[in-house]
C-alpha cells in the first residue's frame, strides 16, 4: 500500500482543538482526510479501600449526564503526571499520591490526533473540589460490584471512563 500527504491547511483553530484538512493519496487514488487535532489528554482512577472514584456531568454535545473518569486537557508544558494530579483535584477535591500511568489510547483514531493517558493513584486526602468556570460536577465512590453492575447495564457510555473502568475491574492484585 502507498500513502502519500501533502500539507495540510487548517480551517478552524478553537479554544480547545483545531480541524486541518489534508489532501491524501491512497494507492495511487486522491482523497482528503478532516483531522481534529488536540492536545493530549488524562484521566485518573483514585482508589480508596477498594473503591474508585467516578464523576457525573453534563455533555453538551451528546444532551446529557454522563459518568466519567475525572479528567482533562494537558496544558502546555506540563508534564502528564502533574495533569492527572491536577485534574482530579479540581473535580472532586481528591489528593492522592504515586500517580503511575496504566494505559494510553486513541480513542477515535479515524479523525482525531488526541491521545489519552489513564493514570492509576491511591488517595491520601479529600478536600473541597475546584472545578473550572462552567463545570457542574458531582462524584461518588464506585466498589468493584457497582462498577461491574454499571459497566452490564450499559451506564457508562464515555469511552475514556469504560477503558479505565474495565482495566481497574480486571487489573492484578495489589
Amino acid at each position: 500500500m502507498e500513502i502519500r500527504s501533502g500539507a495540510g491547511e487548517t480551517v478552524y483553530q478553537g479554544r480547545t482543538l483545531s480541524v486541518r484538512v489534508d489532501p491524501v493519496t491512497v494507492n495511487g487514488r486522491e482523497s482528503m482526510r478532516e483531522v481534529v487535532e488536540r492536545v493530549p489528554a488524562v484521566a485518573v482512577l483514585a482508589e480508596f479501600q477498594q473503591r474508585v472514584a467516578v464523576i457525573r456531568q453534563y455533555r453538551w454535545a451528546v444532551g446529557d449526564w454522563i459518568w466519567e473518569l475525572p479528567a482533562g486537557k494537558v496544558d502546555p508544558d506540563e508534564a502528564l503526571a502533574a495533569a492527572a494530579e491536577r485534574e482530579l483535584g479540581e473535580e472532586t477535591g481528591i489528593e492522592a499520591d504515586g500517580f503511575r500511568q496504566v494505559c494510553a489510547f486513541y480513542p477515535t483514531p479515524g479523525y482525531s490526533s488526541e491521545r489519552v493517558h489513564i493514570f492509576h493513584a491511591r488517595v491520601i486526602r479529600l478536600r473541597p473540589a475546584r472545578p473550572d468556570e462552567g463545570e457542574d460536577i458531582s462524584w461518588q465512590w464506585w466498589s468493584a460490584a457497582d462498577v461491574r453492575v454499571a459497566l452490564a447495564e450499559g451506564r457508562v457510555q464515555n469511552g475514556i471512563a469504560l477503558v479505565g473502568l474495565l482495566w481497574w475491574s480486571h487489573r492484578p492484585s495489589g
